[in-house]
């Protein structure tokens, strides 16, 4: 990065005036602008030179280089948020081709947690040459990463999203773009995966990864006005599902959709007896009036759970 005409300094920050410390930790950044001057603090070392437009953008880089961002993934983000045209010579510049068949998995830390996961996710992730890492402004990461199929990058995701809790304690949850082998649909492959983790918030989907391609029914709810949800949920039943319901039943009616409506094999994935399921399913239908083993009353059921109360 060229400095000529900038004039770059670097001081301790114990020889910084008062003012200027104090104006430092009001920037998010930590870029403080007094007396014709920028400065930089960073711990105990502060970055000075001359307040220009200059000045200012190469400080700024400094600031994203010490958080691990630099100005090319600043650059890269720009054109993943469609603020700019992503065209083929731009994407082969950032390494990205017909050839490469990427996902981008959108990661974020759960209720509660105040530690940022780039810094983990940074030592953790075995890179590949394609891979890119990115740190978002409101904490959450994207990580562009080489993959054949959504599946495959699923199973990755689950094996990060562990790994990072057992080394870090940092539970982290991750949406999953459709597989993505244009490159000039990266930009849409980076909204669906943020979408994948908002519509599973929403929805209180139980895995710790979210693929946006089996959001299919959740994506077309999120987009019925809340008044309209909430008429067709008392059209249905009175009360809260998830109220009335202990959540064993829920659990057995989750597994009963999973395994197609098949007693058999919800009764084997369960490990209890078939007539132990038709007991719960039973139970189901004189709460709810909804018995699952019909198609009609189990996607009526499902779509009862995952409406937001």
């Amino acid at each position: 990065m060229k400095c000529d005409g900038i004039g770059l300094t670097l001081l301790n920050a114990g020889e910084l005036p008062e003012t200027v410390i104090r104006l430092a930790a009001q920037n998010t950044q930590g870029i403080a602008a007094e007396d014709g001057m920028l400065t930089l603090v960073r711990g105990g070392k502060a970055f000075r030179c001359a307040d220009t437009p200059e000045g200012y953008e190469l400080l700024s880089a400094i600031a994203e280089g010490k958080n691990g961002q630099n100005t090319e993934d600043k650059e890269l983000l720009t054109l993943l948020s469609g603020e700019m045209p992503l065209t083929a010579e731009e994407a082969k510049r950032f390494g990205f081709d017909k050839n490469t068949p990427v996902c981008v998995i959108a990661l974020e830390t759960g209720a509660g947690e105040r530690r940022k996961p780039y810094p983990a996710l940074r030592e953790l992730i075995p890179m590949e040459k394609e891979d890119r890492l990115l740190t978002l402004r409101d904490g959450r990461t994207v990580l562009i990463k080489r993959s054949e199929d959504e599946a495959e990058a699923a199973e990755f995701a689950l094996a990060l999203t562990g790994t990072v809790e057992d080394e870090t304690g940092i539970r982290l949850k991750a949406g999953i773009s459709n597989c993505c082998k244009d490159p000039g649909r990266l930009p849409e492959a980076f909204r669906e995966a943020l979408s994948a983790l908002r519509i599973g918030s929403i929805f209180r989907l139980p895995a710790p990864v979210y693929l946006y391609r089996e959001q299919v029914l959740e994506r077309l709810l999120s987009e019925i006005p809340e008044e309209t949800r909430t008429r067709f949920r008392k059209s249905l039943i009175r009360g809260n599902v998830r109220m009335t319901l202990n959540e064993e039943t829920l659990n057995t009616a989750e597994a009963f959709f999973k395994s197609d409506l098949n007693l058999s094999d919800t009764a084997r994935q369960l490990f209890i007896h078939r007539n132990t399921l038709l007991y719960r399913l039973e139970k189901i239908r004189k709460e709810t009036g909804l018995d699952l083993r019909k198609f009609n009353d189990a996607v009526a059921f499902k779509i009862l759970i995952l409406l937001p109360d």
